[in-house]
């Protein structure tokens, strides 16, 4: 799902190893780091970026939640920035 890297101001759209029925989605367990919707991450800060992939429950399968995995966000915001 995951790159290993990013920067400030990047973005990416996950992709899942899944062959079930569920809906696919990313949450973000770091979200001053980085946003997550449903089809897209968005890297907002330096700092360790950690995603969590999910399949819903469909008629034929059961509810899939992935381990953790972590991206380190490079850059500085434009606010950081602004401060020098």
């Amino acid at each position: 799902m995951l790159f290993r890297s990013g920067r400030v101001g990047g973005e990416f759209e996950p992709r899942f190893a899944y062959d079930g029925n569920g809906e696919t989605k990313v949450h973000s367990e770091t979200p001053k780091v980085c946003k997550a919707s449903d089809d897209e991450v968005e890297f907002v800060a330096a700092g360790t970026c950690t995603l969590v992939a999910e399949a819903s429950a469909s008629r034929d399968d059961e509810r899939v939640v992935g381990a953790p995995q972590s991206i380190t966000v490079t850059g500085t915001t434009r606010r950081e920035k602004d401060k020098d």
